[in-house]
């Protein structure tokens, strides 16, 4: 039975900083002020398959298919997530000034890692304009294990991160800016920072341990 292991805090605060990094650049570079759920979810795909057969650890979504072809519901997850958070407006996605603002304050991510900042841009600027109709199209006739993924079954596993054996290389980033991270893309920390500035409001002042004790 396949499984894989669930995705770490890092890995998905990892995730979220690139699904971000791919909305902004599709707008910055290719004009694209809002994008479809649909080639977002192929555009990481081809991201992370690029940075998987060059043996690297850094986007941690699980991609199965499905009729679309390449479907990820952590991907849809964390779309969702960032709409609620204001970081993007959706059904169609677009970035808001507080995504842009993010990619800025947490660009060192992205200038640390060159090699993985080039290969995931070469998707992007690949599949960006690529009218989606002819990118699903294209999808499906990848072959994957000797067979075109339309003729694989409903669910069959596509992506899913590398095992640490098979790591040549992955994403360096401090654990301070990791923390820097959670502190803006994670909802429970925004939920107990918005409830702590409304009881400073009421003057109530929470300590520190109060706001975050129950998130270590």
């Amino acid at each position: 039975m396949w499984q894989v292991m669930a995705r770490t805090v890092q890995g998905k605060l990892i995730d979220r900083l690139f699904t971000l990094y791919v909305i902004h650049r599709c707008r910055a570079e290719h004009g694209l002020n809002c994008i479809s759920e649909t080639k977002m979810q192929k555009i990481v795909f081809y991201a992370q398959k690029k940075l998987i057969d060059n043996r690297i650890k850094a986007i941690n979504y699980s991609f199965v298919k499905v009729r679309f072809p390449t479907f990820s519901h952590e991907l849809r997850n964390d779309l969702t997530d960032l709409t609620e958070q204001g970081f993007l407006s959706g059904g169609y996605y677009k970035e808001q000034e507080k995504a842009e603002k993010l990619l800025k304050d947490f660009s060192e991510v992205f200038g640390n890692n060159p090699v993985i900042k080039s290969l995931i841009d070469q998707e992007i600027d690949t599949y960006a304009t690529m009218e989606t109709g002819e990118l699903v199209a294209k999808t499906q006739k990848l072959l994957w294990k000797g067979k075109r993924i339309e003729s694989l079954t409903r669910g069959t596993p596509l992506l899913y991160p590398l095992k640490p054996e098979k790591v040549k290389a992955e994403l360096a980033v401090s654990d301070e800016i990791l923390e820097q991270l959670e502190l803006c893309l994670s909802p429970v920390v925004a939920e107990k920072i918005g409830k702590a500035n409304e009881d400073m409001l009421r003057g109530r002042r929470l300590t520190h341990a109060e706001v975050f004790g129950n998130l270590c």
